[in-house]
């Protein structure tokens, strides 16, 4: 047990001796619920609307949105003084998007198993329109039928259908140039140099920004969407029958699903870059785990053998083709990455689909090599649990969700799916096998040391406790901004980690999912979860619910994959790179690790420099002097978190009330 964990469970003791426990009727728990579930309904998008602008005005006359999703917007991390949180906090585009509804919807289905009463809120239109819109980001450049799915919707563009973030890219675009108009109002508003250097950067070069949007599908989204299918073809078929009915006839061809997550896999011990060409800034945090896996099979006599879930369904020949020919459908940087948190969502979808082989689904694409990626894609995220990894990059673990409490939900939610599957499962099924594999390796780290770091980064104050995360951390007065979804997150994440689930017996309107505490989970861990429902109970109406659930993938000046440590440098032409070549048109070069470098080589090449900057070795951070990173910030997806976590607490069997600490 870390010290601070310890000074945490003498405080959690001491406030308990020094004060009485008065039990509350519930009231305060159902008013939140109700009042949260009030909230995500009403924000839903309730029909499309185009973007418009007079000759590139800008703010456009409308943004473009979609029916059946939910609000997001981009922001630009501003931080500093109270200037810079106003502009961080009101600067904004709305950027609708597929994972904010999936999200939203998973956590209103799981509500539901909990809430029964919740049925009379959430309506089918509700559900069917989310469906609807989340079926559209399906990637239309694969056949009917393959579930790959789009963070945003696509475009028809050079015959092929690429992401097009309208909101975002139009302004770009236009011949009127709102890049500039920008430019000046930042160089006015802006009293900051290293944060203006960055902004101006950004948006001088419009066309390499718009480049980043056409990005192709990703697992991620995938994983999330497979997920969402599976819980509601299996749960909800007959509450929604209309969005189950869709579901299952756009998401059929779940070989295809198998052949993409295979094809795109990172093999660093293979051979050929379409398998072991990785993102510099992805080796340099992953390559001690891929030592260490190679000592393993060496002390075995074995041959080196890692496949992990990466981050983009493409590889470098497909992607060095589009870019030739112009068709947009593209990797930034033209380079594939792990991201833990997107490892995490993947692994989480393709398990959740092992739970159709009841309902007459065909497993046949699960085989070897498939369980291969399953497996060592779990001991990456143990491993990153026991390193405590996001404590030494962060910004490079978490490349594009660099919410810490994120990460430790989307692993916790997958231990407690293969723990607690929601329907039946015979014990001679692939999913009961793989659900074995993936206790073993996931039950040690988050009991331990997932479990440590969360309740470390607590803070408690009276009765309460709350998690901080990134927002509001670099101004003059903490902001705390993205406090209310991250302590949503951390009890969503503690709660399954630590307790049981009972499943229905009955249909889920007769009945509800109950939970329990695991008898090993100590009064330090029930406490503070407590103390977390009791302040998103108290203060949801009237809190920041600020959040950064997705950012680019570089955010400060020393973030650009090309100045990490690279064995791999050439341009989409094939021309060879060095450190000193020019990077005048950086859409066209390809900077990665191919394979293995050894730890020796690797040691000389992080004292090196590369086009003129040295290896940025420690986290900068998210708050540093030129960090102005964009980042997605989703009210409802905070409101919806927080209503799972509130559900998983009612759920708790014998039925649990919030006690309040009076003082004596």
């Amino acid at each position: 047990m870390s010290m601070k964990t310890l000074l945490l469970s003498i405080l959690l003791l001491s406030s308990a001796v020094g004060h009485c426990w008065a039990t509350t009727d519930g009231v305060l728990l159902e008013k939140a619920i109700n009042g949260l579930i009030a909230r995500v309904t009403a924000a839903q998008i309730a029909k499309d609307s185009h973007y418009s602008s007079i000759f590139g005005s800008f703010p456009p006359l409308t943004w473009e949105r979609q029916k059946g999703l939910y609000p997001s917007s981009v922001h630009f991390n501003f931080h500093g003084n109270g200037l810079m949180k106003a502009l961080r906090d009101r600067v904004r585009v709305p950027d609708d998007n597929a994972f904010v509804a999936m999200s939203v919807t998973q956590f209103l289905l799981e509500a539901l198993e909990f809430h029964p009463a919740l049925y009379e809120k959430i309506t089918e239109a509700q559900i069917d329109a989310s469906v609807a819109a989340i079926l559209s980001h399906r990637d239309k450049n694969r056949e009917k039928g393959v579930p790959l799915y789009m963070f945003w919707r696509q475009k028809f563009i050079n015959s092929t259908w690429s992401s097009w973030p309208t909101n975002l890219a139009a302004p770009l675009t236009h011949e009127s140039n709102v890049a500039e108009v920008i430019r000046k109002l930042a160089v006015r508003v802006c009293p900051n140099p290293k944060l203006l250097d960055v902004l101006q950067a950004l948006v001088s070069v419009p066309k390499f920004i718009v480049n980043m949007f056409h990005i192709p599908a990703d697992f991620d989204d995938t994983g999330c969407a497979m997920a969402l299918g599976s819980r509601l073809r299996l749960l909800h078929g007959t509450a929604f029958p209309t969005a189950a009915k869709h579901w299952v006839e756009e998401n059929s061809n779940m070989h295809e699903f198998a052949v993409a997550v295979k094809n795109y896999a990172y093999r660093p011990f293979s051979n050929g870059t379409n398998a072991n060409l990785i993102d510099p800034r992805t080796y340099l945090w992953l390559r001690e785990f891929l030592y260490e896996q190679e000592a393993e099979s060496s002390s075995r006599g074995a041959v080196p053998r890692v496949a992990l879930v990466t981050t983009w369904v493409l590889n470098s020949d497909e992607n060095r083709l589009n870019v030739l020919n112009q068709r947009p459908y593209w990797m930034p940087f033209n380079v594939n990455n792990v991201d833990a948190s997107v490892v995490a969502n993947g692994l989480f979808g393709i398990v959740s689909v092992l739970l159709l082989q009841g309902s007459g689904q065909p497993m046949e694409w699960f085989d070897e090599d498939m369980n291969q990626i399953v497996v060592d894609s779990a001991k990456l995220l143990a491993w990153i649990l026991n390193t405590n990894a996001l404590a030494k990059r962060p910004d490079l673990v978490l490349l594009y969700y660099p919410s810490a409490f994120d990460f430790y939900f989307f692993v916790a939610r997958l231990y407690h799916l293969v723990r607690f599957p929601p329907v039946h499962v015979d014990s001679d099924t692939v999913f009961q096998r793989v659900a074995r594999g993936l206790v073993d390796i996931l039950h040690g780290p988050l009991k331990v040391h997932g479990t440590q770091q969360l309740l470390s980064s607590a803070t408690v104050e009276d009765s309460f406790a709350y998690w901080d995360d990134i927002i509001g951390r670099g101004d003059n007065r903490f902001g705390h901004d993205d406090r209310f979804f991250s302590t949503a997150m951390a009890a969503n994440a503690l709660l399954d980690i630590w307790t049981s689930t009972t499943p229905c017996t009955d249909s889920l309107s007769k009945c509800k999912v109950r939970r329990t505490w695991d008898k090993d989970a100590s009064e330090t861990i029930r406490d503070i979860v407590e103390r977390g429902v009791l302040w998103l109970s108290t203060v949801f109406r009237h809190t920041s619910r600020q959040n950064a659930f997705f950012s680019g993938s570089v955010k400060s000046d020393r973030g650009e994959p090309f100045i990490f440590p690279s064995n791999h440098m050439q341009t989409v032409f094939v021309h060879k790179l060095d450190c000193n070549s020019s990077l005048s048109n950086p859409s066209a070069v390809v900077i990665g690790v191919s394979g293995m470098i050894t730890q020796e080589d690797y040691a000389i090449l992080l004292n090196s420099t590369c086009f003129g900057k040295s290896v940025p070795t420690a986290d900068p951070g998210f708050n540093c002097a030129s960090c102005i990173a964009p980042y997605w910030s989703s009210e409802s997806l905070a409101d919806a978190a927080a209503l799972l976590a509130l559900s998983k607490w009612r759920a708790l069997n014998p039925a649990p009330s919030l006690r309040h600490v009076e003082a004596k």
